[in-house]
């Protein structure tokens, strides 16, 4: 699951994951549209992947979020400051938007085998 209020990240990520057998990318530029799926399909997701700076809340509140629905999920915090993100609701963080590589690398990183 990735959360982004910025359509065109979105369509970056989904190019970057297009081509990978074993990814299955699924989208929400809301994320109190993505805190509603999860909550009925709570084990359909292995990760979470959020920007920090969205109108309806920010990373760190989604992420709290996220930890009540499901507190056992890796949450991978994106952001052009990933300096903003609480550490105690991140797995790992990165820089947004970085390269297929970079980001290949994070989800190698925090995904569990």
């Amino acid at each position: 699951m990735m959360v982004d209020d910025d359509a065109s990240f979105l369509r970056l990520y989904r190019k970057y994951c297009a081509k990978e057998d074993d990814l299955e990318l699924r989208t929400f530029d809301d994320p109190m549209d993505a805190q509603m799926y999860l909550e009925q399909a709570p084990e359909q997701f292995d990760l979470v992947v959020t920007d920090f700076t969205m109108p309806q809340m920010n990373g760190n509140q989604f992420a709290e979020k996220i930890r009540l629905i499901r507190g056992d999920i890796p949450i991978l915090g994106l952001s052009s400051d990933p300096g903003q993100f609480n550490p105690r609701h991140f797995g790992l963080v990165g820089l947004k938007p970085g390269t297929k590589s970079e980001f290949m690398s994070l989800l190698r990183i925090i995904l569990p085998a």
